[in-house]
C-alpha cells in the first residue's frame, strides 16, 4: 500500500519533534545534573574548611598546655616514677596533673587526657584503670601515635572507646566512638619525654559539622577513613537498623562500611555477599584511591539507593569526606520538566494523527478513483524493476535518478559519481571529480576535531569493506572552496568481479543550524521559567529558590538577612476605575521603579502575586533595611501614576512590611516571608502608604 505524501509529512514532522524533544531532554537533565554536582562539591569544600578550622584550634590549644612549664616538670617526674615501679596511681604528681588537666578539660569540652610514656604505656589519665595500661591509641591508630613521638601535632580519627563513657543522655555505654588530638611533650633539650593526647565526643562538635552540610530532606554529610569505615553518625540510623545493618541497639558509626550493597536494601533488596567483603562504593573507592571528583552519574551508596554525591580525600586529616543526596530527589525538577515537555508531545502527536485522519479521509474519494490506474502503473514498475536488476544499463538508471549524491570509489579515488554528487560539489562535469581522490574534496579539520589524513580516510573505507557497510559525519568542500557538513554511508559491493565502494553523501547543513536554534531556544526557556511574563522581572519561582540559597548562607556567616513585603494601596479600585489593561501597565511601573532603586547584585526584587511584590536584602540589618524601605516608598509617589479612586492619595501608593533576621538552625525561612506579611498587614491597617518594621 502506498504511504501518501502527507502521511510522510507528518510522520517526518513527528520524528524531527520527538528527536528535538529527546535533545532538550537530555540536555536538561545534564545541566540539572551538573548544577546538583556543583552544589554538593560547594558543601565538601565547606565542610572540609570548618574542620579544618575545628581541629586546627583544637590541636593549638593541646600544643600550649603540653608546653606549658608545669606540665612538663610533672610529667617528667611521673615518666621517672613509672620506669622506676614506683606507684603511680598515689603519687602526688599524677593528682596535681589531673587537677590542671580537669580546669583544660572543661575549657575544651573533652571527655578523658592520656600521657603516654615512650614505651607507648598510659602513665596519666583521669581514670586509674588505664595507668599502667598500654595504650588504645597505640592498640589501633598505631600509626598515629608513631608520627606525634616523630614530632607531629595531630588529629587521630575514630576509635572504639575502651571504657564506658556517658552519652548525650547521661547513660554509661560500652564501646563508645571517640577521636583524639595528640601532641608531643619536650623536656628542656627538646626531645619527646611523652605524648599527651584529649579524648574528644565525635558526636558533637565533629559531627556536627558534618551534619550542617546537608541539602534537602535526604541529604547526608560523612566522614570515613582510609578502609572505608564510617566515622562519623549516619543521618539514616533508623534506616540501617530496619534493613539489619546494624543492630537495635548499636549506631552507624565505626559500624558500616561505606561499601556498595549491591541492591537498594530499602526496598527489599538482599545481598549474597557479606557486609565486610562487599566493594566499596564508587564514592569511598574513588576519594581513598585519590581520583579527582569528576562523576556527575549516580550510584548507589551504602543503604544501596541511588545517589548523587561529591568527595574529598583530606591528606591533612587522612580522612574522607563526602555528601550526598537521593538521586530521586536531586533530578525531581528535571522529572517534572520531563513530565511536562512528554505531555505536550503526546498532545502535539495526538493531533497530529487527528489532522492526518481528516486529510485521509478528504482523499478517500480520490483515491478510489485512482486505484485502477495505480494497480496497473504498480505492475508496470514490478516489471521495470526486474529489468533494471538484470543488466548494468538499468542500474545506471537507478544510480542516476538518486536524488542522494552517490559515487563509486576504490582505494584511488572516484572512478563514477550521479549527477546528483556534481551539483552537491558544485561541479560543471565529472572530469573534474573522477580520478580524484577523496582527500581533495575534504576540509583540514574534520568534526571529531582531528586532522584529515590520508590514512585516516582509508580507515573508514577498510571499515566498510570489513563490516559491509559504514556511516560517519564528514566536512566536505565544494569546487568554489565552501566547507559543509555531510552523513555519509560507504558500502561494500561488487561490481565486473571487483570489490569497490559506494559512497551516498547527504548535506546536513541545516540540520546543524537546526542544532544550533534548538540549543539557543532551550537556553531561552530556561530563563523565561525563572521570569515574571507580565514585569519581566523574578517571579515567584526564582524567588523562592533565592531565598533558600540566601537563608543557608546567611546562616553560615550569621549575617542578617532582610524582607521587604509590598503591596500596591487600593489596586482593586485602581483596577476597576481604569481597567485591567491600564493595571497591567501600572504593575510594570512600579516593578521598573523598584529595580531601579535596588543597585546591589545581590538584592532581589520579585512579583510575589497579583499587586504584591517582595524584595529579599542580604547582609542587610533592620536599620538600613528600614531606610531603604522609605526610598522605595517615595520613588512611587515620585513616579506620579494617577489613582484618583484612592482614598488616601491621588497617585499610587504603596505600603510596606519590614521584617529582618539572623537565621538559625531552629527557624525556617517562611517565619522570615510571614513577619513582613504580618508587618504590610498592619501598615494597611494603619493608614496605608506608610512603612512598618518590627
Amino acid at each position: 500500500m502506498k504511504v501518501s505524501p502527507r502521511s510522510i509529512i507528518t510522520i517526518i514532522f513527528l520524528i524531527i519533534v520527538l528527536g528535538s524533544a529527546w535533545f532538550a531532554l537530555s540536555r536538561i537533565e545534564l545541566n540539572s545534573r551538573q548544577n546538583v554536582i556543583k552544589s554538593l562539591h560547594t558543601v565538601v569544600q565547606t565542610t572540609q574548611e570548618a574542620l579544618h578550622i575545628w581541629i586546627g584550634q583544637r590541636k593549638s590549644d593541646l600544643m600550649d598546655i603540653a608546653n606549658e612549664g608545669e606540665v612538663v616538670t610533672l610529667t617528667r617526674t611521673i615518666i621517672s616514677e613509672h620506669n622506676n615501679h614506683q606507684d603511680v596511681i598515689n603519687s602526688p604528681s599524677l593528682k596535681k596533673l589531673r587537677r590542671i588537666m580537669a580546669k583544660e578539660m572543661k575549657k575544651q569540652a573533652a571527655m578523658g587526657f592520656f600521657v603516654i610514656a615512650p614505651d607507648r604505656t598510659s602513665v596519666a589519665s583521669m581514670r586509674d584503670e588505664n595507668v599502667g595500661s598500654e595504650n588504645i591509641i597505640h592498640r589501633h591508630r598505631k600509626e598515629y601515635l608513631e608520627r606525634v613521638f616523630a614530632g607531629e601535632t595531630l588529629f587521630i580519627p575514630t576509635i572504639y572507646s575502651d571504657v564506658p563513657l556517658k552519652t548525650s543522655s547521661g547513660e554509661l555505654r560500652k564501646h563508645q566512638p571517640t577521636i583524639f588530638v595528640a601532641s608531643p611533650i619536650r623536656g628542656d633539650s627538646g626531645d619527646i619525654i611523652a605524648v599527651l593526647t584529649f579524648r574528644l565526643d565525635p558526636s558533637s562538635n565533629f559531627t556536627r559539622i558534618t551534619q550542617l552540610g546537608r541539602i534537602g530532606d535526604s541529604g547526608e554529610t560523612y566522614a570515613f577513613d582510609y578502609g572505608g569505615l564510617l566515622i562519623t553518625k549516619s543521618r539514616f540510623d533508623h534506616q540501617l537498623r530496619r534493613v539489619g545493618l546494624i543492630s537495635y541497639e548499636n549506631e552507624g558509626i565505626l559500624s558500616i562500611r561505606v561499601a556498595d550493597p549491591g541492591g537498594n536494601m530499602l526496598e527489599g533488596f538482599i545481598s549474597s555477599i557479606p557486609p565486610k567483603k562487599r566493594p566499596l562504593t564508587l564514592l569511598a573507592k574513588s576519594a581513598i584511591s585519590g581520583l579527582p571528583f569528576h562523576n556527575i552519574g549516580s550510584y548507589r551508596d551504602y543503604r544501596g539507593v541511588p545517589v548523587l554525591g561529591a568527595w574529598v580525600w583530606d591528606e591533612a586529616l587522612d580522612i574522607g569526606i563526602a555528601t550526598e543526596i537521593d538521586a530521586e530527589e536531586a533530578m525531581r525538577p528535571y522529572y517534572e520538566t520531563r513530565f511536562t515537555i512528554i505531555f505536550v508531545l503526546f498532545l502535539t502527536v495526538t493531533l497530529s494523527f487527528v489532522l492526518l485522519s481528516l486529510m485521509l479521509r478528504l482523499e478517500k474519494r480520490t483515491k478510489e478513483e485512482l486505484t485502477r490506474a495505480f494497480t496497473k502503473l504498480e505492475e508496470k514498475v514490478e516489471v521495470r524493476t526486474k529489468e533494471l536488476k538484470e543488466s548494468e544499463g538499468k542500474f545506471r538508471t537507478i544510480f542516476e535518478s538518486s536524488a542522494d549524491a552517490l559515487m563509486l570509489l576504490d582505494k584511488t579515488g572516484f572512478i563514477d559519481c550521479n549527477n546528483a554528487t556534481l551539483h552537491m560539489f558544485r561541479c560543471k562535469s565529472r572530469k573534474e571529480l573522477l580520478g580524484t581522490h577523496p582527500i581533495e574534496w575534504s576540509s583540514d579539520t574534520q568534526m571529531c576535531g582531528s586532522k584529515c589524513t590520508s590514512e585516516l580516510i582509508e580507515e573508514n573505507m577498510t571499515a566498510a569493506f570489513h563490516r559491509g557497510h559504514h556511516a560517519f559525519e564528514w566536512n566536505h568542500i565544494r569546487s568554489g572552496g565552501e566547507v559543509f557538513p555531510a552523513e555519509v554511508l560507504l558500502t561494500s559491493l561488487y561490481m565486473d568481479g571487483k570489490k569497490i565502494i559506494q559512497g551516498t553523501i547527504r548535506d546536513i547543513s541545516k540540520r546543524k543550524q537546526a542544532e544550533k536554534e534548538l540549543a539557543s531556544l532551550q537556553r531561552k526557556l530556561e530563563q523565561f521559567s525563572y521570569q515574571d511574563s507580565l514585569t519581566g522581572i523574578a517571579n515567584r519561582r526564582m524567588f523562592d529558590q533565592t531565598l533558600d540559597c540566601e537563608w543557608s548562607r546567611s546562616q553560615r556567616n550569621q549575617q542578617p538577612l532582610s524582607l521587604m513585603m509590598i503591596d500596591i494601596d487600593f489596586f482593586k479600585q485602581f483596577n476597576d476605575l481604569y481597567g485591567h489593561q491600564h493595571g497591567d501597565i501600572c504593575l510594570i511601573s512600579v516593578a521598573r521603579a523598584l529595580t531601579s532603586v535596588s543597585k546591589r547584585v545581590t538584592d532581589l526584587v520579585a512579583r510575589y502575586g497579583g499587586e504584591e511584590f517582595i524584595l529579599l536584602l542580604p547582609e542587610t540589618d533592620a536599620k538600613e533595611a528600614n531606610r531603604l524601605a522609605e526610598i522605595y516608598r517615595n520613588k512611587i509617589t515620585e513616579q506620579q501614576i494617577p489613582h484618583e479612586s484612592s482614598e488616601i492619595n491621588d497617585v499610587v501608593t504603596i505600603s510596606i512590611g519590614v521584617s529582618t533576621t539572623i537565621p538559625s538552625i531552629s527557624t525556617q525561612p517562611a517565619s522570615l516571608i510571614s513577619a513582613a506579611d504580618k508587618l504590610l498587614y498592619k501598615a494597611k491597617k494603619n493608614g496605608r502608604n506608610r512603612v512598618e518594621c518590627a
